[in-house]
């Protein structure tokens, strides 16, 4: 299958003589166009787990809830954004902050929204995690067609139906919410294989959001960034001498915005940075220059152990994992019998990724071959980042 152009779609579903050229289609002849369109199953195979969260979750809006632990931490970082002082995102235990503060940006309108309900941050996670899973299916949707989209639902579908009991469809906590930006950011990048400037600014922004509400995401979203920008540029090259379609003010000022957004979520940062010292970014720095090794803080990971965690949660489905990561500081250092099955999910994905780019690439299928080169190089690059996490993964 081979992606079509703009011009090629307006020509697609248009009717055709016998000799097959493009004409007039008679009052008897054929359906309208918007009935010969595949029907948008996709999304309403999206919408039940969608359906079934945001019903589970509007039950308990009302009911009184006070956040504990790391939650009740990011709610007051979540006041502090009325007068723009939040400069930063989540705090971190080892005396530094997460680099930004976009999730709180984002949640902070429900918040103030439903008079500073608790219970806001879980509608505030759902909301994220909708919006990223319904622009996951539109994308394929819109780069490879209605059929693929349907197995993308599926896919994702299944993310919010079994991972973890649906725990991470709302949860506020920021390790447990990037699952699906992260699913999103990466599509994104596939979509930008095709030369789509507009998809790899929007990929860096999700992938900005990712990076600043959880650290330790950064190795995989600048590898997946990285290669992305790559694909980007050998598009651009291959079509370097085409003419640009109509609408080229308009695409313009669409692309200046984005970018301009992608500037703005990074200036908290940059003036916390700027203003105050030391600055975050340069504590973070020093953090990982000279980490902690004691056992209490559990120092770093070894490749193994780092590989063992990364098959853990990446086979949630259909093998399910705990909610959350429980507690000694080097968790995956069992007998390697333990994670067999865990080991033989991991290394399929990894091989279905890896025959998706091969046969994208043999179909002249952009979309698809840098859909499964950027699964491949995330799931290398998880491994690489959490060889560098200190304490429990």
């Amino acid at each position: 299958m081979e992606l079509v152009e703009q011009s090629e779609l307006a020509t697609a579903g248009a009717p055709r003589d016998a000799r097959g050229s493009v004409g007039a289609e008679g009052p008897r002849r054929g359906r309208p166009r918007l009935l010969r369109a595949p029907a948008p199953l996709s999304f309403v195979v999206l919408l039940v787990p969608l359906v079934v969260g945001g019903v589970k979750l509007a039950f308990t809006l009302h009911q009184p809830f006070i956040h504990w632990g790391d939650v009740a931490i990011m709610e007051t970082a979540i006041r502090d954004t009325l007068g723009g002082h939040q400069l930063l995102g989540p705090y971190s235990h080892f005396g530094w902050f997460h680099p930004g503060p976009a999730y709180f940006y984002l949640v902070a309108p429900l918040y103030w929204a439903l008079h500073q309900n608790a219970q806001a941050l879980f509608l505030g996670a759902f909301l994220i995690n909708a919006l990223c899973a319904i622009a996951v299916v539109a994308v394929i949707r819109a780069r490879a067609g209605e059929s693929a989209a349907r197995w993308g639902a599926l896919v994702v579908g299944a993310l919010l139906f079994f991972a973890h009991a649906l725990f991470s469809l709302y949860s506020p906590w920021n390790p447990a919410l990037l699952a699906l930006p992260i699913l999103l950011m990466m599509v994104l990048v596939a979509a930008a294989a095709n030369g789509s400037t507009i998809s790899l600014l929007w990929a860096a922004i999700v992938g900005s959001f990712v990076v600043q509400t959880e650290l330790g995401t950064a190795p995989t979203a600048l590898a997946v960034l990285v290669v992305g920008a790559g694909l980007w540029g050998w598009a651009a090259w291959r079509r370097r001498d085409e003419k640009v379609a109509t609408g080229r003010t308009r695409r313009r000022t669409v692309l200046a915005a984005t970018g301009v957004l992608l500037g703005l979520v990074w200036v908290p940062s940059l003036i916390q940075q700027t203003t105050q010292s030391p600055g975050n970014i340069r504590q973070i720095v020093t953090f990982f220059e000279h980490p902690p090794t004691d056992q209490e803080a559990g120092g770093t990971h070894t490749r193994m152990q780092a590989f063992r965690g990364v098959a853990y949660y990446a086979t949630t489905v259909p093998l399910k994992s705990e909610e959350t990561p429980c507690c000694e500081p080097n968790q995956f250092n069992g007998p390697g019998s333990t994670y067999t099955g865990r080991y033989l999910g991991f290394g399929v994905g990894v091989l279905v990724a890896l025959g998706v780019a091969v046969v994208g690439w043999r179909r002249r299928d952009r979309f698809a071959m840098a859909l499964g080169a950027v699964s491949v190089v995330a799931a290398g690059s998880a491994v690489v980042a959490t060889t560098q996490v200190v304490g429990p993964v």
